[in-house]
């Protein structure tokens, strides 16, 4: 493997060797944060291997906590004005990550470029427009109500209540976090719902309320052509309109894996290759309502 992490005393960060680099890894923060010129101190400290999906042998890597994410059900009131003053934040830091987001969901930022978005006046109502808009709502107002209506029919929990799973949400693994959210945005028509750290290592995207994160990693999670070999897709997205969608991702520049493709039970999909490999599956399970 060629890959070992080590780990220094609480609470220092865990430094990991990737071939000939060492690497210092932050648990709090969940990633790689800079690396290490002199390895002086290391000889005393145990090695504990790290592993890869399709590699033998299979280890563990450095803990990692999760992650913010946005579910699809409706978040809380509170979540959303906090979500608002750091679109207002990122905006004023002249963060080029926020741009698309906020171009593909206000109107009068359209066709405008990263420079010229962040050039151009961003206010809190601005940011809270925006998030309505990417709930469907015509207005801020509008997303409040439905809220606060969502929060008045909720049925008070009770200690034998059963519980239950409200949503799944796919992670790909990524190596060049810019290039996968402009490859989402550009050719997919996904908007950037967040990003985490500094720099982003950490992120969400969506279309039409469906939800994909992007992970950074340091290096391939997968050995070789696994992926392509075995057709392990990291997700599959269920849609209406298949071959219209088909269409605009090929007008696009989507790369396939598999084109229009109807299968012997009446399912009929096609499978996307990002940039890094990860095959997601948008399909029907019909092909005659497709």
């Amino acid at each position: 493997m060629g890959c070992f992490a080590t780990k220094r005393q609480a609470p220092a960060p865990v430094v990991a060797r990737f071939c000939s680099a060492w690497c210092v890894f932050d648990a709090d923060a969940g990633c790689f944060v800079g690396r290490l010129t002199d390895r002086g101190g290391e000889g005393n400290i145990p090695a504990v291997p790290v592993g890869r999906i399709g590699d033998e042998p299979k280890g563990r890597g450095p803990p990692t906590k999760p992650q913010p994410s946005t579910s699809a059900h409706m978040p809380t009131l509170e979540t959303l004005k906090k979500q608002a003053k750091l679109l207002v934040r990122r905006h004023h830091e002249r963060l080029h990550t926020v741009a698309p987001q906020i171009r593909s969901a206000l109107p009068r930022f359209a066709g405008l470029s990263d420079a010229e978005v962040l050039d151009r006046p961003f206010t809190l109502a601005d940011a809270q427009s925006l998030l309505a808009a990417e709930r469907g709502y015509p207005t801020w107002a509008a997303l409040k109500a439905s809220l606060a209506a969502e929060t008045g029919a909720k049925a008070p929990a009770t200690a034998g209540a059963r519980p239950k799973l409200r949503l799944v949400e796919a992670t790909l693994f990524v190596t060049d976090f810019a290039a996968s959210l402009r490859y989402f945005s550009q050719v997919l028509g996904f908007a950037t719902v967040f990003t985490y750290g500094e720099p982003p290592y950490f992120g969400q995207v969506a279309r039409d309320g469906v939800p994909i994160n992007l992970r950074y990693v340091c290096e391939p999670v997968f050995v070789g052509d696994v992926r392509e070999r075995e057709d392990l897709c990291a997700a599959v997205i269920g849609v209406s309109g298949v071959k219209a969608l088909f269409e605009e991702f090929r007008a696009a520049g989507a790369k396939f894996h598999q084109g229009l493709k109807r299968h012997p039970w009446g399912a009929i999909d096609f499978v996307v290759k990002d940039p890094d490999g990860n095959l997601i599956s948008f399909g029907w399970g019909s092909a005659d309502e497709a």
